[in-house]
């Protein structure tokens, strides 16, 4: 079932977390049980909304790496620290 007030379709997304679905992998190190249960849950919710919000390119930022790759056909980018990203349609 779609939630209410997600649209059909955007061209970009940017979110502060990325998908599970994307890089980096989670992996639980020093984090508390309580903030690695947050993570996940918030990245579960962006993979709902992967599948249900078509897009082509999706931005994001938590882990501070520049990294990019794809899924499907969403391209998407995690971005460094200060990093800039010029896009050309």
């Amino acid at each position: 079932q779609k939630m209410v007030g997600l649209p059909e379709r955007v061209d970009i997304i940017v979110s502060h977390e990325a998908p599970l679905y994307f890089e980096p992998v989670v992996v639980r190190e020093t984090q508390n049980l309580t903030i690695w249960t947050k993570i996940l849950e918030s990245r579960k919710y962006l993979d709902y909304v992967l599948n249900e919000v078509k897009c082509s390119k999706w931005f994001h930022g938590h882990y501070h790496t520049s990294t990019s790759g794809s899924f499907g056909d969403v391209l998407y980018r995690g971005l460094d620290i200060d990093e800039i990203v010029v896009l050309y349609e």
